[in-house]
């Protein structure tokens, strides 16, 4: 699947987008992960599934593509992971190359790896608490796929 970027534009190489609302992961995700990955990317965070819907509307609206990959925590107040999830596949369902979408959360119940292997566009379920180095090889292989793929 490719990223839909094209070498030459303006814009970020990969772009990586967490949606947590635990702003003490959210630090660390936007000062760990940046360095796994090239200089001309990216790593964005939202703290709900509510904000993270404006920006990927906004991003529609102005025709800048979508992010390479999405890590939503399921366990959110006002609007949770799941919410964001049903939303997120009506959007979708009108774009031919969307974001890979992992889940990132502290939950280990089976009923939620299980919820998230239904939805197709989901690609993994990360459990919390994260190991920092093997989390950013793991992102810096994904992202290296996205660019690399035709």
């Amino acid at each position: 699947m490719s990223s839909g970027k094209v070498s030459g534009l303006a814009g970020p190489e990969i772009l990586v987008w967490l949606i947590d609302d635990d702003s003490f992961f959210s630090f660390l995700f936007q000062k760990i992960v940046p360095g796994s990955l090239s200089e001309h990317s990216e790593v964005w965070c939202s703290s709900s599934g509510s904000q993270a819907l404006l920006r990927y509307d906004l991003l529609q609206a102005q025709s800048s593509g979508v992010p390479d990959l999405i890590f939503i925590d399921i366990n959110m107040p006002i609007m949770d992971g799941w919410e964001l999830l049903a939303e997120l596949n009506v959007r979708f369902e009108k774009k031919l190359t969307n974001p890979d979408v992992y889940i990132i959360s502290s939950s280990i119940t089976q009923e939620d790896r299980k919820r998230a292997q239904a939805v197709p566009f989901v690609r993994d379920y990360i459990t919390k608490p994260v190991d920092w180095r093997e989390l950013c090889c793991w992102i810096r292989e994904k992202a290296t796929h996205r660019v690399l793929s035709p």
